[in-house]
């Protein structure tokens, strides 16, 4: 499937990172965190361009949020930076690559959990318990008790 990047409706706006409404009318905001603190089961969370985190950051994943990168890359430089599912939640992330230069892009901690990659991640990933399931992965699958499927 070809990569479709979602049009930006207000490039004025000061966020890379928007929830549609209804009508498809975007609300952006500065950063992931900011943005899975607003969206509520049932939202895409859609990035507007490429992401270099810097800071350390835990981006805790919702049940029934899923993110579109949107063609974009969302690169962690720093020490901790990962989209991260610590509870009983099922989402997708798709259309894009999760990048780590310092190691883990994508973790899965809770038996109940289940994260589905349809994107690149050029990082590891790590399942303590859940599922993971997908995902085009360059980086090393730590599995503890949880499961990967392709």
């Amino acid at each position: 499937m070809p990569i479709q990047k979602l049009g930006y409706n207000n490039p004025s706006s000061p966020g890379n990172i928007g929830i549609p409404n209804d009508q498809g009318e975007f609300t952006y905001y500065p950063d992931y965190s900011s943005a899975l603190i607003a969206a509520k089961n049932g939202d895409t969370i859609v990035q507007f361009a490429n992401i270099v985190e810097y800071n350390d950051v835990t981006l805790i994943l919702k049940n029934g949020v899923n993110i579109n990168l949107n063609g974009f890359t969302y690169e962690a430089k720093s020490t901790v930076g990962y989209f991260y599912a610590s509870s009983a939640v099922t989402c997708r992330i798709f259309n894009g690559t999760i990048k780590s230069t310092v190691g883990v892009g994508v973790r899965v901690n809770n038996a109940s959990a289940t994260v589905t990659l349809n994107c690149i991640v050029n990082a590891n990933i790590q399942v303590d318990t859940g599922t993971i399931i997908g995902g085009i992965v360059t980086g090393t699958a730590t599995l503890t008790t949880g499961t990967r499927s392709e």
